[in-house]
């Protein structure tokens, strides 16, 4: 997840920068599209971890 939020911040970092072109608008959409998988993968993989999530700790790590 670390790696996800890295690439997303440096994808809104190069998309506040000026640009009309088209390849950089293509290259853009993209890595959009790319992260976007990322995320559904994510989202619908296994469960990777054994430790409760912290939300159950009272935001706490417990273990």
């Amino acid at each position: 997840m670390r790696n996800l939020a890295a690439e997303i911040e440096t994808l809104a970092d190069a998309m506040e920068r000026p640009s009309r072109t088209t390849a950089r608008s293509d290259m853009l959409i993209a890595e959009c599209e790319r992260i976007a998988a990322d995320v559904r993968a994510v989202v619908r993989g296994p469960v990777r971890s054994i430790h409760p999530p912290l939300w159950h700790c009272g935001g706490q790590a417990t273990w």
